[in-house]
């Protein structure tokens, strides 16, 4: 749980840290940048296919310190300076849509696999968002991902971007759906708005 100053209620978040090593802010801030480009494509993607009444959201995390040496479980002892991330708490059964890869799980709505795509259209070829992990919300067609994969011709996306072959691997195993004909007959001028944002 997580108190603001001045607020009374607390609020939910998880506290992901590095598995194997001690991770220092240049670490979580690159977690972080894969999480904010998300957003910033899902935000024009949910634009784009307003009809659809779908909303996909990426969790943006905040990132931190430890500054008091802390053990929050037997398997992890945080130490100090120790770089971490706060992420909001998200509810529901947790998923993985589509993998690292570009593979799709059962459980894969068709707008995921066409927001992978969008995403490499979007930015002219020189990215795509995988990793598609988080909850659906059982009431509404939207869905709540965090900590995307994204593969970049410049591998500037941290240790999970496998730049060109990983660009390979999403354009091997994705198939066109009705979605993805959606916007690729946007116009140019309505794509281009997206690319300056991306």
């Amino acid at each position: 749980m997580t108190f603001s100053y001045g607020d009374i209620c607390a609020i939910p978040v998880v506290v992901k840290a590095f598995r194997h090593y001690c991770g220092n802010t240049q670490d979580c801030k690159m977690y972080a940048l894969c999480s904010k480009q998300g957003r910033i494509v899902a935000e024009r993607f949910n634009q784009l296919l307003d009809k659809t009444s779908c909303k996909i959201r990426f969790v943006v995390p905040a990132v931190t310190e430890i500054d008091q040496r802390a053990t929050l479980t037997h398997k992890k002892k945080w130490e100090k300076d120790e770089a971490v991330v706060f992420e909001e708490k998200l509810k529901g059964e947790f998923t993985t849509f589509v993998d690292k890869r570009g593979e799709t799980s059962a459980h894969c709505d068709l707008i995921l696999e066409a927001f992978c795509h969008f995403s490499l259209h979007v930015s002219g070829g020189c990215f795509v968002i995988c990793g598609l992990k988080g909850v659906q919300r059982k009431d509404a067609y939207e869905f709540t991902l965090t900590n995307p994969t994204i593969h970049s011709r410049e591998g500037k996306f941290g240790p999970k971007d496998k730049r060109d072959a990983g660009i390979q691997d999403f354009s091997s195993n994705h198939t066109c759906n009705k979605f993805c004909h959606m916007f690729m007959n946007k116009s140019a001028c309505e794509l281009d708005k997206a690319s300056d944002e991306c």
